[in-house]
């Protein structure tokens, strides 16, 4: 890839596009200021970095980025960057990752559950955006990458029930008849109701949220 190309990667089977063109998308990538933007969730997952999570999202913050919305935490399923910034970014994550060890990983998700597997590539996404925040606020580094908090470009349908207690009520339990099945500590919601989306053809917008994202 060359340096000036523009990249997309989004998830498989559970992404649509949103109704946005093309233009919109890069014009609001360009919005953000920094070479790379990653997509933004609500709740911190997997739970092995929440400590670290919570003291980078605040050091984001401190640095210029909005770490008091809902959608403050990093999801992998959504990063838009040029090329040489995630070639930089994904050259660090190979060369720290976890797997370089797998005995370790796989004794790790064997203690915690094999879904851990599943999230590995959140995990390690979470662990580049901890040291590279650090890094920006301790030690002065460029900060490279913005977290699209907002959901300008990537949404997510996956809600912690307490955020918008307003709009769901009692009606809906979160989870799966008020349980989880993926080691959580917050009920989230993967399934609000239709009635709060507005939804004109192909695009939607959650009620809650002042966007049409673009993913």
């Amino acid at each position: 890839v060359v340096d000036d190309a523009i990249v997309v990667f989004v998830d498989a089977f559970d992404v649509f596009a949103n109704g946005i063109s093309g233009h919109d998308l890069l014009r609001r990538f360009f919005s953000f200021g920094r070479p790379i933007v990653i997509s933004a969730e609500e709740n911190i997952f997997p739970r092995e970095v929440e400590a670290q999570a919570e003291l980078a999202v605040d050091c984001y913050g401190r640095l210029g980025g909005n770490s008091s919305a809902p959608s403050r935490y990093v999801n992998a399923g959504g990063i838009i960057g040029y090329g040489w910034a995630l070639r930089k970014m994904y050259n660090d994550m190979q060369q720290n990752m976890v797997a370089h060890q797998p005995h370790l990983l796989q004794a790790h998700a064997d203690i915690t559950g094999h879904w851990f597997l599943h999230a590995y590539d959140q995990y390690e996404l979470w662990r580049f955006f901890v040291r590279h925040v650090m890094a920006a606020h301790d030690q002065g580094q460029e900060l490279l990458l913005a977290l699209d908090t907002e959901q300008l470009i990537f949404g997510s349908t996956v809600y912690v029930k307490d955020n918008w207690a307003e709009l769901f009520g009692e009606s809906v339990k979160g989870g799966v008849n008020g349980e989880h099945s993926i080691d959580v500590d917050r009920l989230l919601v993967f399934d609000a109701p239709q009635d709060l989306y507005d939804i004109k053809a192909c695009s939607a917008k959650f009620a809650g949220r002042r966007h049409r994202p673009a993913f």
